[in-house]
């Protein structure tokens, strides 16, 4: 019975192989997360993976990012989730009528003007940094 001697690669007799260049493959590699082995060099399964990519872990990237979309979609249909677009929406019309009380109201204008001074639109950042987590119900 005969031993089969694996090939080592370097990451320069890989790219002269495959057709890559040399940095292109080690900048791959390092992406991956390979690992050389102890004498410095690659085995023909890493070298693959780097070069063609590594089919499971993007099947496994695929059907997570899926579900996330399908998670995403059920809680827009179940009314849990909405658009920052239309919340920005609804906000600054809620801001026109507002304004518009106060601009129309009896009261004197000096303090008309100071209370619409004071209502700033809302910059729809302020929701992302100013928001806190929503944490699951304990019931």
């Amino acid at each position: 019975m005969s031993t089969v001697k694996l090939i080592r690669w370097t990451t320069a007799k890989a790219g002269a192989e495959f057709g890559c260049d040399p940095a292109t493959l080690s900048n791959r590699i390092k992406r991956a997360g390979i690992v050389a082995g102890d004498d410095g060099m690659f085995s023909t399964r890493d070298i693959c993976a780097a070069v063609f990519g590594d089919m499971e872990g993007e099947k496994l990237r695929n059907l997570r990012r899926d579900a996330e979309l399908k998670e995403i979609e059920l809680a827009r249909l179940n009314r849990e989730l909405i658009a920052a677009e239309k919340v920005t929406e609804v906000w600054a019309s809620v801001f026109i009528a507002l304004r518009q009380a106060i601009w129309n109201c009896d009261a004197p204008e000096a303090n008309r003007r100071r209370w619409l001074a004071e209502i700033q639109d809302i910059n729809r950042d302020e929701y992302f940094t100013t928001a806190k987590p929503i944490e699951a119900d304990a019931s």
